[in-house]
């Protein structure tokens, strides 16, 4: 069913008036800040107020990049029809850099931002870019909303970064029940060694082991590689090694990747003993549409059943129409998970420089945890925790077939359980 851009804008404006009847039941926010106004939201900010974005529009995470800062745009576009309906004298304006997924350029480019005079920044986007700026962020007086970071070593409470994400605690065991009920008793990764990929190795790793399997020490390869041809090679001999011990059914290769998921299947497409085992991804390459454009990853991806996770939105009518409105600017592809974040983020931002009415980074902390606890976004509810990530979430199970990504349900983390597509709370 169809709806609306003014009910989508309107439902949106509702879950911003809830958020402002918190503020003005005068409610202490959690996490970061040290105290908000009680006496309702200040006016303080006039004219143009620009918000930073720092996305990947180039490099390992483009794909995923290009749909987030779309969807963070359409946040500004509805942020400021909100704005004009409540008659506030701002309007805010979205300032985009591409980090090129660099955590130097992205912190080069917080520079830029910070040069302009801007404070609240949605992004970085990887762990390892909010890694890189966060230290200059919170000696510069800035806030860094990031939409994609999960790595466990930046939940910080007290620090200038807040994530529209759960860390990957949380991921980590999703992974290693998915690879216990496949009936797999070892698991070989293969990672990225950069924040994320440390972090989200060791969560999944020893989660399995927890649940009795094995894992094998794996294979980390430097980010800035092109060619993964001795990274796969060695990948094949080990897959062997524990064939011959536990069989075919008993071994998963896990790929913690960005957008070198692609290279790395093209060239495990050359190695037969590969695409004997089932292989697992997570957050940073599902729905990575470059997997299932290329004819050769998509047939070896469909070949070991190449399964995904990331965090699960809510499929409320915000939901459904940044769905739409991001994938109409690309071809009508199903956007991944963290555009929802994006926009989420963007919105959490731009309604905590309404009711701090200052862009002050000390203003906004007091504001973001308590607007963030009464907000209603596209992934539904936005409370954040002590550290100033997202509170809570299940994942979508995405897997690739025939060419598409296409939905396996939704992994439940209270239940330890999937729900399978079109099920209440299934993907």
């Amino acid at each position: 069913m169809s709806v609306t851009r003014p009910a989508i804008v309107g439902a949106v404006c509702l879950a911003a008036g809830l958020a402002i009847g918190v503020w003005a039941a005068g409610l202490s926010p959690v996490g970061q800040g040290e105290g908000a106004p009680r006496d309702g939201p200040p006016s303080g900010l006039s004219g143009t107020v620009d918000i930073g974005m720092l996305m990947p529009l180039t490099g390992g995470q483009s794909t995923h990049g290009e749909e987030n800062a779309a969807a963070a745009v359409i946040a500004v576009d509805d942020l400021n029809d909100y704005l004009s309906g409540v008659g506030a004298p701002w309007r805010a304006r979205a300032v985009m850099e591409d980090t090129g997924t660099s955590p130097a350029l992205a912190l080069e480019k917080l520079t830029t931002l910070s040069a302009r005079g801007i404070t609240a920044v949605v992004g970085p986007q990887t762990s390892g870019e909010v890694r890189a700026a966060k230290a200059y962020a919170d000696s510069n007086g800035m806030i860094l909303f990031s939409h994609a970071s999960t790595a466990p070593a930046l939940a910080i409470p007290g620090d200038s970064v807040y994530r529209m994400l759960v860390d990957d605690t949380k991921q980590g065991p999703v992974i290693a029940s998915l690879a216990d009920r496949a009936g797999a008793s070892v698991v070989v990764p293969v990672w990225r060694a950069d924040t994320w990929g440390e972090g989200l190795s060791e969560s999944a790793s020893e989660a399995f082991r927890a649940r009795g399997g094995t894992v094998d020490e794996g294979i980390p390869y430097n980010p800035e590689t092109v060619d993964f041809s001795a990274t796969v090679s060695v990948l094949a001999e080990k897959v062997e090694g524990h064939i011959a011990d536990v069989g075919t059914e008993g071994v998963i290769v896990l790929l913690i990747a960005f957008n070198e998921a692609l290279p790395i299947m093209q060239t495990a497409a050359n190695h037969g003993i590969l695409a004997d085992v089932r292989w697992l991804g997570t957050d940073g390459n599902a729905l990575v549409h470059k997997i299932t454009e290329d004819p050769i990853a998509s047939a070896f991806a469909d070949s070991v059943e190449f399964t995904t996770v990331q965090i699960s939105a809510t499929r409320n009518p915000i939901y459904e129409d940044v769905r739409e409105r991001v994938g109409a600017q690309f071809g009508g592809r199903e956007p991944n998970a963290y555009a929802y974040t994006a926009y989420d983020a963007t919105w959490v931002i731009g309604l905590s420089l309404l009711h701090a009415g200052s862009e002050r980074a000390a203003d906004l902390a007091s504001a973001i945890p308590t607007v963030a606890a009464g907000h209603y976004g596209a992934l539904g509810n936005t409370r954040l925790n002590e550290a100033g990530d997202l509170a809570s979430a299940d994942y979508d199970l995405w897997a690739t077939s025939g060419g598409e990504w296409v939905s396996r349900g939704t992994y439940m983390i209270a239940t330890d359980t999937v729900v399978p597509p079109g099920a209440e709370g299934g993907a």
